[in-house]
């Protein structure tokens, strides 16, 4: 029984790749992420030891991700009516050129604060594009029945990015320096364009074009306007939440790990290799989880037990023991992001799924960059760890209060988790 579970568990390789879009998507998602890792390590790290002030790392996380709660909601609906591979190849070509853009700057001369934050607001702005258009190929390239073992292995991206991120960074910063590095995401976004760019018509194409003639007939129908799925709504209140709790966290560790437990960069980037790794063995759980049908109470549970090990975490001096609290935190938070993604997939409606990626990315994107920068400022008067403490209870009480609407403690329609994949 269990060599049987263990099989079915990991077979969303097998699932995924032996499709040549989602392969090459996967393929190019997973180079790209694992570039964007490598950017946020070198730059929090570069602010972090050009101001030693943690309002200036928090403040910098929230200038790449606020320009994104404008225009997620303003692609997520353009991406519903038109073909997303050209906006797909336009996003990461141009996300490439502004990552060029400061390390040559850097090679002329210094680099102050506002030239940061400028490309990181043009890049912040820009990155929707790629997240709300992944969201939209999945589904339309996949059978229902398969979608949790396909987003359990884009969820994965982020955890292999995590786990060679941190070898990655390591090696550049070191050999390069932190802007330097910075070299590694521009080529990650340029091999990114060159997969999008093969990737097929149809599946870029909007349900509007694909079913032209099916809305030629009734076009003297008046059209009502959609309203989010409540549960949807609900789950991404719960996201909103989970997100602005841990964003203290994401700014104080920086200092936390020199301060508190004694590291460096090495330690920094360990840390982060810890939770992907765990996250990586959580992610297996995901199908399993998905039939349940109690997607609301699960990633409840997840963002409470994420918190109370994070509350734990804050009391470490030995950085080994801390390395397996965030270990054990990183399986606890695993399933999480592909759990959410094929909900919010299965419980909306094709045609209207752009706009609600669009608007959840929009809502989502900037909470943990404000509770960053609201992290930062705090560092001025309490200490890292008490930041991090802090964190980890918002995530606690904010897990205990969320629950209280029906809609997370309702089983999910017959017609979401209902299916597993082959």
């Amino acid at each position: 029984m269990p060599e049987r579970i263990i099989r079915q568990e990991i077979q969303w390789p097998r699932v995924l790749l032996r499709d040549r879009t989602l392969r090459l998507l996967w393929l190019g998602m997973t180079i790209s992420t694992i570039g964007d890792f490598v950017t946020w390590t070198a730059l929090t790290w570069f602010v972090a030891q050009k101001t030693n002030d943690g309002a200036a790392v928090g403040g910098m996380l929230l200038i790449w991700a606020l320009p994104s709660a404008i225009t997620s909601p303003l692609l997520g609906r353009l991406m519903d009516r038109v073909n997303i591979k050209p906006l797909f190849v336009i996003d990461n070509v141009f996300r490439g050129i502004l990552m060029a853009v400061l390390p040559i700057w850097h090679h002329y001369g210094d680099i102050p604060i506002w030239a940061l934050y400028g490309v990181g607001a043009l890049c912040g702005a820009l990155a929707p594009a790629t997240r709300v258009g992944a969201g939209l190929i999945i589904p339309r390239a996949t059978l229902q029945r398969r979608l949790p073992y396909i987003n359990t292995g884009f969820a994965v991206t982020e955890q292999i990015a995590g786990i060679l991120g941190p070898l990655v960074s390591a090696l550049t910063i070191g050999r390069m320096g932190a802007i330097n590095a910075l070299w590694f995401d521009t080529v990650s976004f340029l091999f990114l364009a060159l997969i999008l760019s093969t990737m097929p018509v149809r599946f870029c194409l909007p349900l509007s074009t694909r079913e032209s003639s099916s809305q030629q007939l009734t076009s003297d129908v008046p059209v009502k306007k959609y309203r989010m799925n409540p549960a949807v709504l609900a789950v991404t209140v719960l996201s909103g939440l989970f997100w602005f709790s841990y964003g203290p966290t994401e700014a104080a560790l920086p200092l936390y790990v020199p301060k508190q437990l004694s590291g460096g960069i090495s330690e920094l980037s360990y840390l982060f290799m810890a939770v992907s790794i765990g996250a990586l063995l959580g992610g297996l759980l995901t199908p399993r989880l998905a039939a349940l049908r109690r997607t609301g109470l699960i990633l409840t549970s997840i963002m409470l037990g994420w918190g109370s090990l994070q509350v734990l975490f804050s009391y470490q001096h030995d950085f080994k023991v801390a390395w397996m609290i965030w270990f054990v935190a990183g399986i606890v938070w695993g399933p999480y992001f592909a759990l959410q993604a094929t909900y919010v997939q299965r419980q909306t409606p094709a045609e209207h799924l752009g706009k609600v990626i669009g608007m959840q990315s929009g809502i989502l994107s900037p909470l943990m960059p404000l509770g960053a920068a609201a992290g930062g400022a705090m560092m001025r008067l309490i200490s890292p760890e008490q930041i991090v403490l802090l964190s980890g209870w918002m995530c606690v009480v904010g897990a205990i209060m969320v629950i209280i609407p029906r809609w997370l403690r309702e089983r999910d329609p017959e017609n979401t988790f209902g299916e597993v994949g082959n």
